[in-house]
């Protein structure tokens, strides 16, 4: 687990230097074989590796203290070199991911462990929310709500609504192959404790957002597994679906009653983000089509606003994904990773309905709904711990995937 949810300089040159390091090592036992490097079916292109691997020597250069001491860009910050770092790490790994499960088996295997993985946050989360003294580095911001490793509340609901999802994905999909009936109900049951687990960990966390895209999250997937399982063909996890489909409105129902005496901070926080949401779009329209450098909002945001937001409090992103992106990158090159995503989540869908292991591409379905409803109001896509989650899940699910020219 990512002790700080990623949210630190430090960790972000980590992850580029093992993912470009991996990555170098793949290259070169593929030249060493005569063979060139696949993604996947499909031949990488050496600039392509290239590219992927230049944030990797940034990373170096930046943890052995040998950078350059002035600043890369006219603005006097290094932000959009370091954003660039924190982006490719992630993606990089996605891609080394999607190769090794194309040409291995293990896709379910290495599913479960992602889901592991979410249980040992979900696990330290409580641990420390029980005795903070245990913490490894306190957050003092946020005392009386689970955080983990994860600088905010809502980025570790975001995580753990992940591990919901591949646990009830897991849970529905259990293999015929696995032992006997028995075998399989116990299988179920116990996937069915870790999500109960999970949830208990994200309801502790007391991000509304959060606990409503996870919910959304695990409809899809519950409504994805009755749509792609006959009829006619008996257990198989539709009573399981069967049950999230009703039991996540109804707990819904009775979160928004419990939450009826806190209206009034909930207009107030309202009037304030829509305040926010009008000062971004005004920055966005200062600078429509180039931006203002990935990795600058908050400095640009800082220059533009103190209008309609309280000058007093500090802005680093606009939560909202799609506004930041436009903000940063201009409305043409901003509204790429937005395409990219939905064109992503349309190709899990079909997977989610095809034959097959359908474990991954149900999990991937719902953390995709997940990220894009939570995306709205937040920014859980800014930690590099979800964005790496998202991405090694992204490119499992999709490894699965076979036609005839690539995947």
């Amino acid at each position: 687990p990512l002790l700080w949810g990623g949210n630190r300089p430090a960790v972000w040159y980590g992850t580029a230097l093992i993912a470009g390091l991996t990555g170098l090592l793949l290259a070169l036992g593929a030249a060493r074989s005569g063979a060139p490097l696949r993604l996947g079916a499909t031949r990488m292109p050496g600039l392509l590796l290239l590219l992927l691997l230049t944030p990797a020597l940034y990373a170096a250069l930046a943890l052995t203290g040998q950078l350059w001491p002035a600043p890369l860009w006219p603005n006097g910050t290094d932000e959009p070199l370091i954003a660039l770092v924190r982006l490719t790490g992630p993606v990089l790994i996605g891609l080394i991911t999607f190769h090794l499960l194309t040409v291995r088996n293990g896709r379910r295997r290495f599913g479960l462990l992602l889901l592991g993985a979410v249980l040992m946050h979900a696990a330290y989360g409580l641990l420390i929310l029980r005795s903070p003294d245990l913490a490894l580095w306190p957050n003092p911001f946020y005392a009386d709500s689970l955080t983990g490793g994860f600088v905010n509340r809502n980025a570790a609901a975001a995580f753990l609504g992940v591990g919901a999802c591949l646990a009830l994905a897991a849970a529905l999909t259990v293999p015929d192959r696995s032992g006997s009936r028995v075998d399989r109900a116990q299988r179920r049951l116990l996937y069915g404790v870790a999500a109960l687990v999970l949830l208990t960990a994200l309801l502790l966390t007391r991000s509304r957002m959060g606990v409503a895209a996870t919910g959304a999250g695990l409809l899809l997937i519950a409504l994805l597994h009755l749509i792609g399982t006959p009829r006619g063909r008996r257990g198989h996890g539709r009573g399981a679906a069967w049950s999230v489909l009703l039991a996540v409105p109804a707990g819904g129902a009775l979160f928004v009653l419990l939450a009826i005496d806190r209206v009034e901070p909930l207009i107030r926080n309202a009037r304030e983000r829509l305040a926010l949401y009008q000062e971004v779009w005004g920055l966005i329209r200062s600078a429509p089509w180039l931006g203002s450098g990935p990795g600058n909002f908050e400095l640009a945001f800082r220059a533009h606003s103190g209008r309609l937001t309280d000058p007093g409090l500090r802005w680093e992103d606009a939560h909202n994904g799609l506004l930041e992106r436009w903000a940063e990158l201009g409305l043409l090159i901003g509204s790429v990773p937005a395409i990219a995503l939905l064109a992503l989540w349309s190709r899990l869908l079909r997977l989610s309905l095809g034959p097959g292991d359908r474990f991954l591409p149900l999990a991937a379905s719902g953390a995709t709904l997940l990220f894009l409803l939570h995306g709205l109001v937040d920014f859980p896509l800014e930690m590099q711990g979800n964005l790496l989650l998202f991405c090694v899940l992204v490119a499992a699910a999709l490894s699965g995937a076979r036609r005839s020219g690539g995947a």
